[in-house]
This record gives structure tokens, sequence and C-alpha cells, in this order.
């Protein structure tokens, strides 16, 4: 995909994007983060950006991170997306996996974060 330059972290806690800002910070100094607080919010900042990767919360009120990510698939086929989350169920996991998209454990480990940012 190349260099990493924006990416977009979509979280409803404010804390867990504060905890990923700095972890994509501390792997890419130079990096400019945008945030959304909901899955609508990120959708509608996609009209306006085209961050080089997004990290999404799978569990958010309104639209889910999955369903986001299905949404923005859509219309950007090669979108760098990863989910993010503590527990995964297997059906979820399905899920992630048949959208092409990666999975991120929460709380988010620098060294599978690096190899998402440099897949």
């Amino acid at each position: 995909m190349g260099v990493i330059n924006t990416v977009m972290i979509v979280d409803d806690s404010k804390v867990a994007r504060m905890m990923t800002k700095n972890a994509v910070k501390s792997l890419l100094l130079d990096a400019e983060i945008i945030e959304a607080d909901s899955g609508e919010e990120a959708l509608k900042l996609m009209e306006s950006v085209s961050p080089d990767a997004i990290l999404m919360d799978i569990n958010m009120h309104g639209i889910s991170g999955l369903e986001a990510a299905e949404m923005i698939l859509s219309a950007r086929p090669d979108q760098k997306i990863a989910v993010c989350s503590a527990n995964i169920q297997p059906a979820m996991q399905n899920k992630v996996e048949r959208l092409g998209i990666q999975f991120v454990s929460k709380p988010i480990q620098l060294p599978i974060l690096s190899d998402f940012l440099k897949s």
C-alpha cells in the first residue's frame, strides 16, 4: 500500500481513541490522526478525507464498526481497515475474514498494530 500518513480512529470511547492514537503515534510519529466517535461520523468524514488506514471499534451505538467498514469498502474496495475489539465471537471473526479486513485486539499491542500498518 505504501507509506501510512493518515490514520482514522473510530471509537465511541474517548479514552480508547486516546490510547489508540498514542499507539499509532509511537509507531508513526508524523501521522495525521483523524478521530470519529461513531460509525456514522466515520462515514461522513469519508466523504471528505482519504485515510491511508482505519482502526475501527466494533461495538458502537448506531452503526457498528463492521457495518461502517462494509459501507466504506463498498465505496472504496482497497481501503485498509482493521477492526478493534477486546472480545470477538467466532461468528464475528468469520464476518471480519469475509470482509477481507484485519482484526487488532484490544488492548492494542504494538507488534500487532505495526504488522497491520506495514501490511
